[in-house]
C-alpha cells in the first residue's frame, strides 16, 4: 500500500513534516503527495531549500481521480520508471540531493460526466461538511488571473459537469435535510442556462426543506439574463471577486474590469442579497494609495467587504513569476506576501493598521460588514445574521 497526505496551503508543510519523521522509521514506505500544493516550485519554496529526505516520495500532479491512479500504481512498483513514463503519469520525483528527476504533467479528468457523486453513492452526507452539501458546478476557469490557482489548468476554459447530477445533488441536499448548498466553481455564471437549472430546482422545493446558496459570482459575466438568473437563488453567501481598482495592479494581474457595470451589477443584486466583495492586499503593481482608493470604493456600495492578504498559490503566474515581481513571500504562513517591488513592506503594515482603525472609528460608510484575513472588523448588525466571515470553498 501506500500513503496519500494532503497539500493544499497548510496541509503540505505538516505533510513534509511528516515525511521527514517517516525517512527514519519507514523509508520503504511509498508516500503520495495530492492536491493543489503538489507542486514543485511551491515545494521547494516551502522546504526552502532542503531536500526531501524519503527515498520514496512523489508529487501527484493534477485532479486526484486522475493524478492518483496511475500514480499509486507506479510508486508501488519496484524498480526505476523512465523520467516519459512519469511525467505522462503526473508524478514529480525528487533527487536526494535537491532537485527534482522529474516534474510531472499536470493531470485532468478528461470526462468529468464519469466520476461518481459521492453523496449520491453515499459516501458523503451533508453532516461531514456542517450541513452543506458540496456540488461541483464546473473545474477551470474562463480567465487567467495571475494570483488564482484556478487558472492554472491546461486548458483555460471551464469544464462543466453535467446539468442532470448538480440537479440530482441539490435534490438529494433537500431530501436529506441539508441547510446549504456550496455551489463549487470559479463563476457560478458561465452558463446563464445551468443557473436557470439550479434556479428552478430550488424554486420547485418548498420553502421549509429549501436550502440556501453558497458560490461566487464573477462581476465580468452579468449580462441581464444572467443577473435575472443569480438574482432568483436563495442565497446565503454570494462572492464577487473584484481583487482591486488599481489599472496598474488589474493589468499585472491580467485582469480587466469595468467598474461603471460592477457598482450597477452590485446595486441590483443588493436589493435581493448583500453579496460579499473581496479584496486583495498587496497585490504586485498595487500601492498603497491604490488600495485605499479601492477600499473607498468597495466601502460606498451596500455589500459585506472581505480583504485577503495576498498568499501566492502553486502553479500561478504570480508564484512562478515572484522573483521578477519583487514579491517576498512567508511560506511558513501559506505563501504569505510581505511585500512586492510597488508595495512595500511598511506600506502593507500601514494599510493594515488602516483596515483595522476602519473598526474602531464612527462607522460612515455603505459596506455593511468588513473582515479582514478571516477576522471580523465591522458589523453594522444589517441584514441576515447568520452570515460570518469565513473561507470561501477553493475552486476558484
Amino acid at each position: 500500500s501506500a500513503l496519500v497526505l494532503p497539500t493544499f496551503r497548510d496541509h503540505l508543510w505538516r505533510s513534509l513534516e511528516a515525511v521527514e519523521r517517516l525517512a527514519t522509521c519507514c523509508p520503504d514506505l511509498p508516500i503520495l503527495l495530492s492536491g493543489w500544493g503538489s507542486d514543485p516550485d511551491y515545494v521547494e519554496a516551502v522546504l526552502q531549500g532542503r531536500p526531501i529526505a524519503h527515498p520514496r516520495v512523489a508529487l501527484a500532479r493534477g485532479e486526484a481521480e486522475e493524478a492518483l491512479v496511475d500514480g499509486a500504481e507506479l510508486v508501488l512498483e519496484s524498480g526505476t520508471h523512465p523520467v516519459d513514463a512519469l511525467e505522462t503519469a503526473g508524478l514529480a520525483i525528487p533527487t536526494p540531493t535537491g532537485g527534482w528527476r522529474s516534474r510531472g504533467a499536470f493531470r485532468t479528468v478528461k470526462d468529468l460526466g464519469q466520476l461518481p457523486s459521492p453523496y449520491l453513492e453515499g459516501t458523503l452526507r451533508p453532516k461531514d461538511f456542517g450541513g452543506c452539501v458540496l456540488v461541483e458546478v464546473a473545474r477551470g476557469c474562463l480567465f487567467r488571473c495571475h494570483f488564482c490557482l484556478s487558472c492554472n489548468y491546461p486548458e483555460q476554459r471551464p469544464r462543466p459537469f453535467p446539468t442532470s447530477r448538480i440537479l440530482e445533488e441539490i435534490a438529494f441536499a433537500a431530501d436529506h435535510h441539508a441547510e446549504s448548498v456550496g455551489l463549487l466553481c470559479s463563476a457560478l455564471n458561465y452558463d446563464v442556462e445551468v443557473i436557470e437549472a439550479v434556479a428552478g430546482a430550488l424554486e420547485a422545493i418548498p420553502p421549509e426543506s429549501r436550502p440556501v446558496v453558497e458560490s461566487t459570482v464573477n462581476p465580468a459575466l452579468l449580462d441581464e439574463r444572467r443577473l435575472r438568473a443569480v438574482m432568483r437563488l436563495p442565497w446565503r453567501r454570494m462572492i464577487v471577486g473584484l481583487q482591486s481598482t488599481n489599472p496598474d495592479a488589474l493589468a499585472v494581474m491580467h485582469r480587466h474590469v469595468d467598474l461603471a457595470a460592477f457598482r450597477s451589477s452590485i446595486e441590483q443584486i443588493a436589493r435581493v442579497h448583500t453579496p460579499v466583495v473581496e479584496v486583495i492586499l498587496g497585490l504586485p503593481g498595487d500601492t498603497h494609495d491604490g488600495f485605499l482608493a479601492t477600499m473607498r470604493f468597495v466601502l460606498d456600495l451596500p455589500v459585506d467587504v472581505e480583504v485577503y492578504p495576498l498568499r501566492l498559490d502553486p502553479g500561478s503566474v504570480f508564484m512562478r513569476d515572484r522573483e521578477a515581481l519583487g514579491i517576498e513571500a512567508d511560506f511558513s504562513n501559506q505563501g504569505r506576501v510581505e511585500q512586492t517591488a510597488t508595495f512595500g513592506r511598511e506600506g502593507l503594515e500601514r494599510a493594515e493598521r488602516t483596515l483595522l482603525e476602519l473598526g474602531r472609528r464612527p462607522w460612515r460608510y455603505r459596506a455593511r460588514r468588513l473582515g479582514f484575513d478571516f477576522a471580523l472588523v465591522h458589523d453594522t448588525g444589517e441584514g441576515r445574521r447568520d452570515r460570518a466571515v469565513r473561507g470561501r470553498p477553493r475552486t476558484r
